[in-house]
C-alpha cells in the first residue's frame, strides 16, 4: 500500500493551534495572511479523519469568502483519495464516514438550516464578523452521541466588521 503524504508544514504559531487539546473555545487570532484559514482547514481534516463518522462545519460570512478562502484551497489541497467533495452540498465526505460542512450564514434566516444539527466541531472563519447571537445558538448544535471531542474553534483579525461580543 503507498503511503500517503499530506502536503502541510505548519508554522509555530499554527502548530500551537492544532495543539491545543481539552479545550470547548479556541480563538486563533492575528494578521491578515498570517495562516488562519490555512491553519482551520488542515485541522478540520485531521479531526476528520481520527473521529470517523464525525461531523464538522466551517462558517464564513459570505459564499464569495466561502468560494475564495476555504472551498478552492481545499480542492487543492485535501487529498482525493481520502474523501470526494460534493459541490451541491458544499461538503466534504471521508471514506471513514466523516463529513466537513463548508458554509456561510450572512442573515437571521439562516437559523432554520441547523435546526436540529449535531456537530462535533464548530469553525468560524473571521469571528468578528458574524452575530454574537449566530454564535451562542451553534453552541447548542455542539452535540451528539459520539464520545468525541467537542469545540468550537475560531480565527479572527484585528479590524473586524464589528465586535462579536459588543
Amino acid at each position: 500500500m503507498a503511503t500517503l503524504v499530506i502536503p502541510y508544514k505548519p508554522q509555530p504559531r499554527q502548530a500551537k493551534y492544532h495543539q491545543a487539546k481539552d479545550v470547548d473555545e479556541l480563538l486563533y487570532g492575528g494578521a491578515a495572511g498570517g495562516g488562519k484559514s490555512e491553519a482551520t482547514i488542515w485541522d478540520a481534516l485531521k479531526y476528520a479523519l481520527q473521529y470517523p463518522n464525525s461531523r464538522q462545519v466551517v462558517f464564513r460570512r459570505t459564499f464569495p469568502d466561502l468560494q475564495r478562502s476555504i472551498i478552492m484551497r481545499t480542492l487543492q489541497v485535501y487529498p482525493k483519495e481520502l474523501g470526494k467533495y460534493n459541490q451541491s452540498k458544499h461538503e466534504w465526505v471521508f471514506i471513514n464516514g466523516s463529513v466537513i460542512e463548508l458554509a456561510y450564514w450572512d442573515n437571521d434566516s439562516n437559523y432554520m438550516n441547523y435546526q436540529g444539527a449535531e456537530y462535533d466541531q464548530i469553525r468560524w472563519e473571521e469571528l468578528t464578523q458574524f452575530e454574537e447571537r449566530w454564535y451562542v445558538y451553534m453552541l447548542s448544535r455542539l452535540r451528539g452521541s459520539k464520545p468525541y471531542p467537542r469545540a468550537v474553534k475560531s480565527t479572527t483579525n484585528p479590524g473586524g466588521r464589528r465586535p462579536l461580543m459588543g
